[in-house]
């Protein structure tokens, strides 16, 4: 390395003893510029190492991409700016572009940075025992080496204090470590997110990876919080997204207060919790925009899929806004990964959280093969919409769970549904259902985009409108209900339902007091058919045939049968005196001699072959007065009168008639 120094005249360099001296820069070739300090007091800059020994205020720059390091020396409080640092030395074993270990840094942001390390360090080496504060306008992206995080541990070790209070940041793992956290089989330590905008990538390979924000793969512990900012996280193979990586062990803890979140995780990891073989440990979210997806078999926010990803213990308050959706091949939304119960679950305090299962997995409980739905309580004006996959509950078991312990208060607003299976809520005994729910389970699955509607007991549409439009197939649904009214009707896709509890059929669904109202083999209600009468046509006199038309209608498809039909004789258009036609029971009907001057009315009594087979007669409009019978005009011919003799005119002579 190349040092420059700016000579001066001697009057000048007298002058300039007599002041204090507030920077002095140092320009490296191809390496970092420093502004501030005093070299060799509070830095040095030895081969390509620059070394920070103090906390005097520094700015650090470079022209191009540099491989010389940064090295804050242990156990001072050192206070740097970067300011379009580009460090890149990830072809070099145990090399290391920002290394802190043991030191306080408060690091401001001014600019573009880029740090990548080499094999076994991180991009921003911040193990235990260092603390790193990060703020300001700029941008850092850092990239650990294999086995080592973006920001946090190297190799085996554990993540120190890490705040960031502002800045743009990336931060990637190597191989099996976090994102921003620990290194391989390194815990998360303490990371706290108040602002700014973070992007955490986590990386594995076959089935090892690190969480996006958290522990490393095969690491434990850690405390996650986040108060504010824009977060994304995405875990490495295996890994959560935010919460821990992969391999068995303590999960980390995740407390989210604030902020726009988004946390995908990978393989079996959860979107916030477990690595694919980790509980989820202990999760609170008390605000904020939370946005949570489980990889192939963890939950969004839980467990990760393996057989010791249970749900843990997950509360979501404080007008939270939360989505959650299981990961594809089983996974809670809220609750346990492919294998796990459902864990210790509180929805609360105004929170709007939505979840769906992954596959055979509950929205909110275990996931497809759990051995229990775990603990739920939804409380506090809290509203929640819970998807439970093929044969999973909304709310409760996955397709083999017996369900869950759930506790419902009244004042909360629930939404349920099971794509197939038959309890939208699987409650065991010893469930506390205090609010007032109908769950309704149909004899065949609804489409898609089918609505289900809440309707009063004539079927009127309640105000406010309780109804749902789910995306998805459903076979069991359930709705929160107002407590001030007794009796409703059910009607979907805008034909009204009936329900067969035992050897109860009705159209009326009752509900008798606060808990689970449960409504079995729902199906369109049977109705009986209708028939809607048009025109009578044919001649009005008599002789001629007239012809009844009607159509034919059931709610239910049934076929028609045998329809009845009556023929009417009035004497007026009014009806005035209407009788049965004796005999006239077709759809056609020849006008007789009696029929002269009378009005004429065809009636049809629909018939179905099957359910509820008679319907109410309808009656046409009369046609008339009938007139009697055309006939030919006849005429009667005279005498001839005239000369008969050639050249003359003769005249004939008839009278003509007409009936």
């Amino acid at each position: 390395m190349k040092i420059k120094t700016t000579s001066l005249l001697v009057i000048l360099c007298m002058v300039l003893a007599m002041l204090p001296v507030s920077t002095f820069t140092v320009y490296a070739a191809e390496g970092l510029t420093v502004t501030g300090g005093v070299l060799n007091t509070d830095y040095t800059y030895a081969g390509d190492v620059l070394t920070i020994t103090s906390g005097t205020a520094i700015s650090i720059s470079s022209v191009t991409t540099t491989s010389d390091k940064i090295v804050v020396q242990s156990g001072i409080t050192a206070n740097i700016t970067l300011n379009g640092v580009e460090i890149d030395i990830s072809a070099t074993s145990d090399a290391c572009a920002f290394d802190m270990t043991g030191a306080t840094v408060n690091l401001t942001l001014a600019g573009t940075n880029t740090f990548k390390s080499g094999y076994n360090k991180a991009g921003l080496q911040a193990p235990s025992g260092t603390t790193l504060n990060i703020d300001g306008s700029g941008a850092l992206s850092v990239t650990g080496g294999s086995r080592a995080a973006g920001i946090g541990g190297g190799e085996k070790e554990n993540a120190g204090t890490i705040t960031i209070n502002g800045g743009t940041i990336t931060a990637t793992s190597g191989l099996y470590a976090a994102g921003m956290g620990g290194g391989h089989e390194g815990s998360a330590g303490i990371i706290t997110i108040n602002n700014g905008t973070v992007t955490a990538t986590g990386v594995g390979q076959t089935g090892s990876g690190g969480a996006g924000i958290g522990t490393g793969n095969g690491g434990n512990n850690g405390t996650i919080n986040i108060s504010g900012g824009t977060i994304v996280a995405t875990g490495g193979t295996y890994g959560a997204g935010i919460g821990s990586g992969n391999m068995s062990g303590t999960s980390a803890t995740v407390n989210i207060s604030g902020g726009t979140v988004t946390a995908t995780g990978n393989g079996d990891g959860a979107g916030i919790g477990g690595g694919g073989l980790k509980s989820g440990g202990t999760i609170d979210i008390s605000g904020g925009t939370v946005t949570a997806t489980g990889g192939s078999g963890g939950a969004g926010i839980g467990g990760g899929g393996g057989i010791q990803g249970e749900g843990g213990e997950i509360t979501i308050c404080g007008n939270s806004i939360v989505t959650a959706t299981g990961g594809d091949y089983g996974g809670a939304g809220i609750g346990g990964g492919r294998y796990g119960s459902g864990g210790e679950i509180t929805i609360c305090g105004n929170s709007i959280v939505t979840t769906a299962g992954g596959q055979n997995s509950s929205g909110v409980g275990s996931g497809k093969s759990g051995a229990s739905g775990g603990t739920i309580a939804i409380t506090e004006n809290s509203t929640l919409i819970a998807i439970g996959d093929v044969y999973a509950a909304g709310i409760g078991g996955g397709i083999t769970s017996p369900g869950a312990l759930i506790t419902i208060e009244a004042s909360t607003k629930i939404k349920a549904l099971s794509e197939y299976g038959d309890l939208a809520i699987q409650a065991v005994t010893g469930s506390a259902i205090n609010s007032y729910i109908l769950m309704a389970t149909f004899t065949t699955a609804e489409n898609s985009n089918t609505k289900t509607e809440m309707r009063n007991s004539v079927g009127t549409v309640l105000a406010p409108v309780i109804e749902w439009v789910p995306e998805s197939y459903y076979k069991s649904i359930a709705f929160t209900l107002p407590s001030d009214i007794a009796t409703y009707t059910v009607y979907t896709d805008g034909a009204k339902q009936q329900y067969t509890n035992d050897a109860t059929t009705s159209n009326e669904f009752a509900i008798t007091g606060a808990g689970l109202s449960v409504f079995n083999a729902v199906t369109v209600a049977q109705a009986a058919p209708t028939a809607t009468v048009q025109s009578i046509t044919g001649t009005t006199q008599v002789g001629e045939t007239l012809t009844g038309h009607y159509t034919y209608s059931d709610a239910n498809s049934d076929a028609e049968g045998t329809s009845t039909y009556k023929w009417y004789r009035s004497d007026d258009a009014s009806g005035t005196n209407k009788a049965a036609i004796a005999g006239a029971t077709a759809t056609t009907y020849l006008l007789q001699a009696a029929d002269l001057g009378k009005y004429i009315s065809f009636e049809v009594t629909p018939v179905a072959s099957t359910g509820t087979t008679t319907g109410v007669a309808v009656e046409s409009a009369k046609v008339g007065a009938i007139i009697t019978a055309q006939a030919a005009p006849t005429a009667t011919v005279q005498s001839i009168t005239g000369t008969t003799q050639v050249g003359q005119t003769l005249t004939g002579h008839y009278t003509y008639s007409d009936a």
